[in-house]
Order: C-alpha cells, then structure tokens, then sequence
C-alpha cells in the first residue's frame, strides 16, 4: 500500500473512532474536567455546557485526537481521556465465561444435520441467528387471574 492509501486508511480510521466516541460522550462540568486533565481549559473557556451538537463533535474530536498522539500504553493513561476511556472499557471487555459461545455452537449443531449439509454459509448464519434470538410468545391464558 502507498503512502497516500494508508494516510486515507488512516483518516478513515480516525473518523470511525470519533464517530464510535460520539455514542460514549458524557459533558463534564468545567470544574471536573479541569481536574481530569490539562487540555480542558481548550474546551471550557466560559463556564457553560457545550449545548450545540457541533460543540460536543468538536469535544470527543479533540479528545479522540488527543489520545492518539499520545505516546502513553498503559490503562492508566486513558484516565485523561474519559469518553475514550468509557469507548474502551465497553468495547474491549472479555465475556465472563464461555456459556454463550457454547450455546451458540449447540445451536449450531441444531441447525446444520445431516439432511442440511447442503446450506449456504449465509442461509446457515442466519438460520442460527433466528435460532438463538427466538423468543416465544407468551401465552397468558395458563397464567392465573388474581380477582
């Protein structure tokens, strides 16, 4: 790849991330974020809330922006940058067990017999996807009236 696609992969990169970031974005109020970290005197000049979306697009940009030219790899240095802190923690946190991988490959095995060996790798996924997020209707008539 040359350098002019991999600086527009990039770019595309970084839009992603800000675009993911906008959804995690919480305003802090001035005085907190001046204790958060140093940059913050950049976004709150006078004592108000950005109101305007463009205020907050501009805050997570600057944010984002921020914590990727930071040379920091540790967790600790994402305390400094709160929305990609909170991006990351719900982002990158492992499953606690392995219960709903396995029930997924169960149902799997449901899905693909013998007589289906022929499915298509779409078909197939979806298949198992209806499987697994069926809910049945409940059926209020077994249930006992309280009059």
């Amino acid at each position: 790849m040359d350098s002019k696609g991999h600086e527009a992969k990039r770019n595309e990169i970084k839009t992603l991330m800000i675009r993911e970031a906008l959804k995690f974005y919480k305003p802090l109020d001035c005085a907190k974020r001046s204790e958060v970290n140093a940059w913050s005197d950049l976004i709150c000049e006078d004592a108000e809330q950005p109101e305007e979306n463009t205020d907050a697009e501009s805050a997570v940009e600057l944010e984002c922006l921020k914590y990727l030219q930071d040379s920091a790899d540790s967790i600790a240095g994402l305390t400094a940058y709160p929305t990609v802190k909170s991006m990351s923690v719900k982002l990158n946190t492992p499953l606690p067990s392995s219960a709903p991988a396995e029930r997924l490959f169960s149902y799997a095995g449901m899905v693909l017999r013998p007589k289906r060996s022929s499915l298509s790798d779409e078909l197939f996924e979806q298949l198992v996807l209806l499987k697994l997020n069926f809910k049945p209707p409940i059926n209020y008539s077994n249930f006992v009236s309280l009059k």
